[in-house]
């Protein structure tokens, strides 16, 4: 790797991936020729990050509680 790329893989921000590395954001297709722009950066956390290895967490947004748990079937599942 040059030390142009590497310098600038350090300024891009980056987000963990669910298999533990990490993965470059802040760029979107909207579907309407807008490709590559960078928008609103998005924050990017597994389940297992949040849930402390648990299978559901308590989400309170706005004064409302949501539980988010883990199916049998390995899917997310968001309650009120």
């Amino acid at each position: 790797m040059n030390r142009d790329k590497e310098i600038s893989s350090l300024n891009t921000p980056q987000a963990a991936d669910p298999d533990g590395g990490t993965a470059p954001v802040g760029e979107s297709d909207d579907g309407v020729g807008n490709s590559g722009e960078t928008t609103e950066i998005q924050r990017i956390v597994s389940f297992s990050a949040i849930s402390g290895g648990t299978a559901e967490v308590i989400i309170e947004h706005e004064g409302h509680r949501y539980r988010l748990r883990v199916t049998r079937n390995g899917r997310l599942l968001l309650n009120k």
